[in-house]
């Protein structure tokens, strides 16, 4: 029984992080549209490599929050923006 409910609760913090990853993907993506800039201007305004902004449009890898906090800023918006809310995930 204790393994059903561990598995259980694994598999719902694993589809919570996945859904927290496509919800941050979205939002720069939303943003960089707002904006009329490419990944790779983005990319080059952070400092970092086109391929990692990719990944953290395309939900491949969890953005840091110094990242995150450099695409806010180079998008010019707010760090919210980017962040999923609990209605997004859920």
């Amino acid at each position: 029984r204790y393994r059903i409910v561990n598995f259980a609760n694994e598999r719902r913090n694993y589809m919570t992080e996945q859904m927290m990853l496509i919800e941050i993907g979205e939002n720069i993506d939303n943003m960089l549209k707002r904006r009329g800039m490419t990944q790779r201007e983005l990319a080059k305004k952070c400092n970092m490599h086109p391929v990692t902004l990719n990944r953290y449009v395309k939900a491949k890898r969890m953005p840091t929050l110094k990242d995150l906090v450099n695409i806010s800023l180079a998008l010019d918006c707010n760090i919210v923006f980017l962040i999923p809310t609990y209605e997004q995930v859920f």
